[in-house]
């Protein structure tokens, strides 16, 4: 009966050792960013299977340069989400503006006030909302603001002939290099 009692205390002793060592590991590594399961020119299409959603979007780059020796960029990340696997027309498209730059463009709401001109019409305007503000030990700042529009509006920006936004004091003239991932993101659409 002693080796039987011996053999199970060692049976158990192995399975309290296992479960700790296996407590005491590195936890999984996180999983990859998403990547896109399709891409129209610019234009990149995700699926989010748990969520049941499809989302697209692009990254224009506005401007990328040097002031007084320092980096002053801006881009816009335009997206849309939709339920299903099956692109189809969104209600609204968001539009976001990130900065990085050492003076904030948006701190202030005149700063944030969004104007868009579509072959010399106004279309739209409206204060942006913040989403991110950052401010570096090295001084500069990352800022993210953004905005919902309509498809419609959106629709109108991708396929315009001249468009011009003005954020708060920076004007920006959307160029074919702009307006051509827009209009890629409008072929992601399925009839």
């Amino acid at each position: 009966m002693n080796k039987l009692y011996l053999c199970s205390l060692s049976l158990v002793l192995i399975a309290v050792y296992a479960i700790l060592c296996d407590a005491h590991q590195a936890p999984p590594p996180p999983p990859p960013p998403a990547k896109p399961i399709k891409t129209v020119g610019k234009a990149e299409v995700y699926y989010f299977k748990s969520a049941n959603k499809t989302a697209v979007k692009t990254n224009l780059p506005i401007y990328d340069r040097k002031t007084d020796g320092k980096l002053d960029t801006l881009g816009l990340q335009v997206r849309f989400e939709v339920n299903g696997e099956k692109v189809i027309a969104p209600g609204l498209v968001l539009l976001e503006f990130i900065t990085q730059t050492f003076e904030p463009k948006f701190a202030t709401s005149e700063g944030r006030y969004l104007t868009i001109l579509v072959d010399d019409r106004e279309i739209g305007a409206g204060e942006m909302r913040v989403v991110n503000t950052t401010k570096w030990p090295q001084g500069n700042h990352t800022e993210w603001v953004g905005t919902a529009i309509t498809f419609d509006t959106f629709k109108r920006i991708a396929k315009a002939g001249k468009v011009m936004m003005r954020l708060g004091k920076i004007e920006i003239e959307l160029k074919d290099v702009q307006l051509d991932p827009l209009r890629d993101m409008l072929r992601t659409i399925e009839p």
